[in-house]
């Protein structure tokens, strides 16, 4: 195995969260990392300890700086004394300068479809931000029927990320209103972004009334044939 040191920048699309091996302007950290190691052998079953440090000069630019310590595990060299990677695990920094930092950021999109809650989180600051919360299903009479927790995801400065959120208790039928709150990773837990959607699906109910339609109106039609 061997171990690279790499920068990363946000991605335009927000499926893909970074770019990884791509510098930004005065968002490099790379340079600042460094590792106790640059190559180790592993036999089945052995573990390895990598023990990487970060050094920020003092006189550096507030705002985030992106980096990360890559694993690469490689094929045999060839004829030709080349290798093919076929493994590359990345294990991500990130560091936030403190100073003239700006952190912002909203949600752009929230959206349910067949189980499965989307967000879509646009961060408008220089910084990093991990965006966490809850997502509250409520019945039509306001009761609270069930709680879905969002852990915390990373959304890089100046760019958008999707978080697909699975909903696992889904009963049959149901007609809801699904209220996000979720904060932002700034400002503190007092801050939280609000949404709310209604969702819902008549499911077996859905059936029993087309059936129920269809014997009525075979019904009507029979009635209206002896006539």
């Amino acid at each position: 195995f061997e171990i690279g040191l790499e920068d990363f920048i946000p991605s335009l699309d927000a499926d893909t969260p970074i770019q990884l091996g791509v510098s930004g302007k005065d968002t490099s950290l790379k340079s600042f990392i460094s590792v106790d190691k640059k190559i180790f052998s592993l036999e089945k079953g052995e573990k390895a300890t990598i023990v990487a440090s970060v050094g920020i000069p003092k006189k550096i630019s507030s705002g985030g700086l992106f980096g990360a310590v890559v694993i690469y595990a490689k094929s045999s060299e060839d004829s030709n004394g080349t290798a093919k990677v076929l493994v590359e695990i990345p294990s991500l920094f990130f560091v936030r300068i403190i100073g003239n930092e700006k952190p912002a950021g909203v949600v752009t999109d929230f959206k349910y479809k067949e189980g499965l809650f989307s967000i879509m989180f646009e961060n408008q600051g220089n910084v990093h931000l991990n965006p966490a919360g809850e997502i509250e299903l409520k019945n039509i009479f306001g009761q609270t029927v069930d709680k879905i927790i969002i852990m915390p995801w990373f959304v890089m400065p100046f760019s958008s990320r999707t978080n697909d959120i699975i909903w696992n208790n889904i009963p049959d039928t149901y007609f809801y209103e699904a209220e996000l709150n979720l904060s932002p990773g700034f400002v503190g837990k007092e801050f939280v972004i609000n949404k709310k959607i209604w969702i819902y699906s008549l499911g077996k109910l859905a059936f029993s009334m087309i059936v129920i339609f269809v014997i009525i109106l075979f019904t009507v039609l029979i009635k209206f044939l002896r006539k």
